[in-house]
């Protein structure tokens, strides 16, 4: 845990990949499949703060393939829920969507993934999001690690846990589509809560 004071009515920036910024992690932190990190901001100021991750990469997603170079800002979820809905999702070539699961519990979670493809039957993962971690999802990758398997044009997505989570899905493309140049970059949603 860390604290920084940020002064009235001011602006305040941390560099979390910086373990020498007073509230920085640094570079090598917990997941070993993203090397990312989940961060909870509390405050006492009374009228609370407004939080956001402003987010810049440059680098392979998924070994042998390009560079992903891009950049994205998401403001901070208010609060944890049991349910996450996603409308959109697809493992096509060029296409690598995750899922990031914060279990700030002191016990493990045990989360259903919930794949509905835009054809054929759906698709039920479960895996294991240990107590206090982040646990990161390779929705393209291996099914045994909770990813949907194979090629798959759209689905959507609802993420169940045994107890409160925050799910993101974080998502990066190199894909020539029809009538467009290639399209290179990422993005990253909070999901739909719904319990």
């Amino acid at each position: 845990m860390k604290s920084i004071t940020g002064d009235p009515g001011s602006r305040h920036t941390v560099k979390v990949f910086d373990a020498s910024d007073p509230a920085g992690d640094g570079r090598n932190v917990s997941d070993p499949v993203s090397r990312g990190v989940s961060t909870k901001v509390t405050t006492s100021a009374p009228g609370g703060l407004v939080v956001e991750r402003p987010m810049y990469f440059h680098r392979v997603i998924q070994s042998p393939g390009p560079e992903i170079n891009d950049g994205h800002d998401k403001a901070g979820a208010p609060a944890l829920a049991s349910t996450w809905l996603f409308a959109e999702g697809s493992t096509l070539p060029g296409f690598y969507p995750f899922l990031t699961i914060l279990n700030p519990n002191a016990a493990a979670a045990t989360v259903t993934l919930t794949y509905t493809p835009d054809t054929g039957p759906v698709v039920v993962r479960t895996i294991t999001a240990g107590p206090t971690s982040r646990t990161t999802v390779q929705v393209y990758g291996d099914t045994s690690q909770g990813g949907i398997g194979g090629e798959v044009t759209g689905f959507g997505i609802v993420v169940s846990a045994t107890q409160p989570v925050l799910v993101e899905r974080p998502f990066y493309v190199n894909r020539q589509l029809p009538g467009l140049p290639v399209i290179n970059g990422g993005s990253v949603v909070i999901g739909f809560p719904t319990g």
